[in-house]
């Protein structure tokens, strides 16, 4: 969830708007909050899984149509998301990061837009219930992260 604060947070409070090349493909999204605490329980006791391998799915499944929707619902005004070809996301991607100054990481650009490309025909990521059962608490809800950080997503009255 954190992604949307570093990804598109600046262009949320500016523009009003979500950009990339992931369309309407749903992804599973989980808060690092939540991620961190699994892992955190993994540490100290491994033998709470049986499984080999976990995957930590996220707690539920979101396209981006949806997310600037809940964005929209919690800091009461209009978030839109627009699809990008994968080239015109990275284009706003370099053009973005050359604005910050210093070095562009060239290679994580291409990672993130080669990623959008890759998860559009990939199967739908897992949503589980591991942060509850491996926790025992229950997970971060994405509306409940957004009103977490309602300052970093409210669009800016200035334009």
């Amino acid at each position: 969830m954190e992604n949307i604060l570093l990804m598109d947070g600046d262009n949320i409070r500016r523009n009003s708007r979500i950009a990339n090349s992931f369309g309407d493909k749903a992804l599973s999204w989980i808060s690092g909050a939540d991620a961190g605490s699994l892992a955190a329980s993994l540490l100290i006791d491994a033998d709470v899984v049986k499984d080999r391998i976990l995957i930590a799915g996220g707690v539920e499944r979101l396209a981006y149509e949806e997310v600037a929707s809940k964005i929209s619902a919690a800091v009461g005004k209009p978030v839109r998301y627009e699809q990008l070809t994968p080239e015109r996301w990275r284009e706003e991607l370099m053009v973005g990061a050359k604005a910050k100054g210093g070095e562009v990481n060239v290679r994580g650009i291409d990672h993130l837009v080669a990623q959008s490309i890759a998860m559009k025909s990939a199967p739908a990521l897992p949503v589980t219930d591991h942060v509850r059962q491996i926790t025992g608490r229950e997970p971060v809800t994405f509306s409940d992260f957004v009103k977490q950080h309602l300052t970093e997503l409210t669009p800016s009255t200035l334009k």
